[in-house]
């Protein structure tokens, strides 16, 4: 995200279209759990969101909440930058949850 001041809205949708697979599959983890494996998924969900409405300003997508509208091009890249370093710890916590749900034997 840095490298660029441009930000394409196809770039965006690209982005935006993995966020919704990500998203997907958390609805299917919902459903499926177990409950601890779920709830390790909140603090991951709420960094990519954070993320994806800084990329829909970025690349001025219709649709971006009014608080995201205000922000100047630096505060949204350090916004994103911000939330995709907290995805990535929350999605260490994810895998751990998961790691930890496959090996319980249920004893």
């Amino acid at each position: 995200m840095n490298r660029s001041e441009t930000y394409t809205e196809d770039g965006a949708h690209r982005i935006l279209e993995e966020i919704s697979k990500l998203l997907r599959s958390r609805a299917r983890v919902m459903v499926e759990g177990p409950e601890t494996v779920v709830d390790s998924t909140e603090d991951l969900v709420e960094a990519v969101l954070e993320c994806q409405d800084a990329v829909m300003a970025l690349a001025s997508i219709p649709g971006v909440p009014p608080e995201m509208r205000d922000k100047s091009r630096t505060e949204l890249v350090e916004l994103c930058r911000a939330s995709l370093e907290a995805s990535g710890e929350a999605l260490s916590g994810f895998v751990e949850a998961a790691r930890e749900a496959l090996e319980d034997t249920g004893t």
